[in-house]
């Protein structure tokens, strides 16, 4: 699929996926903290995941483009974004029991869905960025993809999700999940690996009560 050079709002030009339906396998599932929400007014605290999606589309280098969906850490919703993503990749309806037992998402690492992608608002000085609108079941299971970046403990964590996470509420973000970016060396040097985030604490799982970083953070 072709692929477009828009501004970041920020200086310079990048490739982006066009909008539209793209076919996407869930690569990984990262725990971000705790975040500032807001709903109808109300503010509190809810902890976040952050799906990334790997798309079947490709950069002009051959890399494939990567989607990152901020969802709350709970099913819990008819309206959820998390379930929504969930119910895509295992192609049913997650059941109750499933939710109350609280679902693994190591159980859709793996598995493909469609994705809905929208252009952001570059008149809000956010670039054209690309957002996830929909997450949708694949019509036809033989269409697959197979998740081509490292991601895991020994893997550094994707650059946006990593900023995610540096923005979350101190000590809540679990630790064990992956390596923090290296720093682009400059002049010759050697990479040296950025600061960790918060990587102690424990949290109750929070609901689905916003768009905050759909639409605070472009990618």
């Amino acid at each position: 699929m072709p692929v477009t050079k828009t501004s970041s709002g920020g200086g310079g030009d990048y490739e982006r996926p066009q909008e539209g339906m793209h076919l996407a396998v869930c690569a990984h599932v990262f725990d971000v903290g705790m975040h500032d929400s807001e709903y109808k007014g109300v503010k509190k605290k809810s902890a976040k995941f952050c799906i990334v999606w790997e798309l079947e589309a490709q950069d002009s280098k051959g890399n494939c483009f990567q989607m990152f969906d901020v969802v709350p850490a709970s099913a819990f919703g008819n309206t959820n974004r998390l379930k929504e993503a969930i119910e895509a990749c295992l192609r049913r309806p997650l059941k109750e029991a499933e939710i109350d037992a609280g679902f693994n998402t190591d159980a859709i690492l793996g598995k493909c869905a469609m994705l809905t992608i929208v252009a952001g608002d570059a008149a809000k000085g956010k670039g054209d960025a690309r957002y996830i609108n929909r997450r949708d079941p694949l019509q036809d299971p033989k269409r697959t993809l197979k998740v081509r970046g490292k991601y895991g403990p020994a893997a550094e964590i994707p650059r946006y999700v990593y900023a995610v996470m540096k923005s979350a509420d101190k000590g809540t973000v679990l630790g064990g999940q992956g390596l923090p970016p290296a720093d682009k060396p400059k002049d010759g040097a050697k990479p040296e690996q950025a600061a960790a985030p918060a990587t102690e604490g424990q949290r109750e799982p929070g609901s689905d009560d916003g768009q905050k970083f759909d639409n605070d953070i472009p990618f």
